[in-house]
């Protein structure tokens, strides 16, 4: 645009050179034409920019993380002028970097017309944003003249995590030695107190088949609370190492898997990730119970200043988990220590999200808790971003 008003400056030079040269009738109807255009371009323009707006279809998307997806933003221009392009200065999700950054886009659109501009974009994070067109700027045929005013419409984004399977994430556990013993996550129960009507949300397994085949209508067994197993997932939210919303995404989608992996035997689950704030322990008993577990999950913040993971064991109500899951980021003495004392007397699983790929002590696979060294979780995906994770340190 700057080039163009030289250029224009140039011009209007050049006329008042030639209307002073040859004093006649039409180097003076130049001159004047090319010194009123910047008022009247100015009015159209301002009048242009007056009647465009712009509004989304949906006030809230939902996509999985990094995964390209499409959406749409609606521009209309209620003027008897075209619109010879308007430029929107948006906050948008870009398909190359997975993050979201300030794009340029422009449109043309005919009098009283309307563009639906399609937009693909990916995300390499779970969580919630903003997608936002941010401000839009009207210019003249000629580009000496641009008007721009403030819009802030915006739509939410919500990236939901990957549902990893338990198997995947066992599988990410590479180590020099493996572990070989029963997985404690199982649903091997004999005795029930009594028997009710199924309710939605219910886990198929617990059906009473040969009560189902008598009544001819689902029933659920129904076992006291002393007798039921139950689990407790605790999360390390601190995030010390390493890209912060990466490893923030691996331990929740890891506490996701298991969430899932128990509640698939039957095993009801709390999960604790230290943050009073949101809640604190969230129980998961049935599948209406996991897809709202699940749904917090996506919009759970990544960041530090959680409580400290020692201090989260400690004060975890212990007493009936038949099944403990420790899932960490930072592998320390004290956490170790705590899981010993745990497998003493429970299934502990010590998941260390290893996203940079640091040595461990190969002793903590012939602990007496199951160690995992968690060095992907399953996708090529997130093997790649753990090594860009790993080369900006």
């Amino acid at each position: 645009m700057v080039k163009n008003r030289i250029l224009y400056a140039l011009l209007a030079a050049a006329c008042l050179a030639f209307s002073i040269a040859y004093t006649s009738k039409i180097s003076a109807v130049l001159l004047i034409t090319v010194l009123l255009y910047p008022i009247a371009a100015a009015l159209a323009t301002a009048l242009q920019l007056i009647s465009i707006y712009v509004y989304f279809d949906d006030e809230q998307l939902v996509f999985d993380k990094n995964t390209r997806f499409e959406f749409f933003v609606n521009v209309a221009n209620n003027s008897v002028f075209p619109c010879v392009p308007a430029e929107l200065v948006c906050e948008f999700p870009d398909i190359d970097s997975g993050r979201f950054n300030e794009k340029h886009v422009f449109v043309s659109l005919a009098p009283f017309g309307s563009a639906k501009l399609a937009v693909e974009g990916r995300h390499l994070y779970r969580g919630c944003y903003n997608c936002t067109v941010r401000k839009i700027a009207a210019v003249d045929p000629l580009r000496i003249i641009r008007f721009s005013k403030k819009v802030g419409k915006s739509c939410q984004m919500i990236f939901l995590p990957r549902k990893i399977e338990l198997h995947d994430i066992v599988s990410s556990s590479v180590g020099e030695q493996s572990f070989s013993r029963p997985n404690p996550i199982t649903s091997e129960k004999e005795d029930f107190s009594h028997v009710r009507e199924y309710r939605d949300g219910d886990i198929i397994q617990l059906v009473h088949w040969k009560l189902t085949a008598k009544q001819d209508e689902l029933m659920i067994k129904q076992f006291d609370s002393i007798n039921d197993r139950r689990a407790l997932v605790l999360c390390d939210m601190s995030c010390g190492e390493g890209d912060v919303l990466l490893t923030a995404d691996t331990i929740i989608e890891t506490a996701i898997s298991f969430v899932k992996a128990l509640l698939d035997t039957g095993v009801g689950v709390s999960a604790d990730f230290g943050i009073a704030s949101e809640g604190g322990v969230i129980n998961v008993r049935n599948k209406g119970d996991f897809e709202q577990f699940f749904r917090l999950m996506s919009v759970l913040p990544a960041q530090n200043g959680r409580e400290d993971l020692p201090s989260l064991i400690d004060s975890a109500d212990k007493s009936t988990a038949a099944v403990m899951v420790i899932i960490t980021s930072s592998l320390s003495d004290e956490v170790i220590l705590r899981a010993r004392a745990l497998g003493e007397y429970c299934a502990v699983y010590l998941a260390y999200v290893n996203l940079l790929s640091k040595q461990v002590d190969n002793s903590l696979y012939e602990d007496n808790f199951l160690f995992l060294n968690i060095r992907g979780s399953g996708e090529d995906a997130l093997k790649l971003a753990a090594a860009m994770a790993q080369n900006s340190q």
